[in-house]
């Protein structure tokens, strides 16, 4: 199990016993007066799943970049940069739009000729080193299809510091380069 799939576990059985604890305190004191019966259990439970299930989607979407004790790499939404192709040893200038939660990440890549989108990705980390693999489609501007086809290919860019993310890409035709970004400050 990695690190954000245990920590996030963890996290979630804390809520449960928490919510359940305080729950049962409230209705034991209300209850006081009237009795307490198997019925009145029954009730916290699906309270505490309630909360806990509001939780844990807060969690995978917004509250783990604010997890302090998370050691997950938390990307910007924005980068701008350069591809160097080595196709035509040109330099490109891109955009990256990032949206991440806790477990996916996705790409989208914009130039002033083409959009690539992400098929699938991930965030690994590969000896001591975090790094963002993701396979994406390619989609040139139609006045440019001549001669740059629609393609696939895969990036690998290393991401241990979040506002410079860099690497490499190759697509499936046989064309590879360079990638750099420079975060969009927000």
């Amino acid at each position: 199990m990695n690190n954000k799939t245990s920590a996030f576990i963890s996290r979630v059985v804390i809520c449960s016993i928490i919510v359940f604890v305080i729950r049962f305190m409230i209705g034991k004191t209300i209850s006081a007066n009237v009795g307490f019966n198997i019925l009145d259990y029954v009730g916290f439970i699906s309270d505490t799943i309630a909360v806990t299930s509001i939780f844990a989607g807060l969690y995978i979407s917004v509250l783990w970049r604010h997890d302090p004790f998370l050691k997950a790499p938390k990307l910007y939404e924005s980068y701008s940069g350069v591809l160097h192709s080595e196709y035509n040893g040109k330099d490109i200038l891109s955009r990256l739009a990032i949206k991440q939660t806790l477990f996916s990440v996705s790409i989208k890549l914009y130039t002033n000729e083409s959009e690539s989108h992400t098929i699938a990705a991930s965030i690994d980390t590969v000896y001591d080193s975090d790094k963002l693999t993701y396979s994406y489609s390619n989609e040139p501007r139609m006045d440019v299809r001549k001669r740059s086809e629609i393609h696939y290919g895969t990036a690998i860019l290393n991401i241990d510091n979040p506002k410079h993310i860099y690497g490499e890409y190759f697509t499936d035709r046989n064309t590879c380069g360079n990638m750099d970004f420079t975060a969009d400050e927000e």
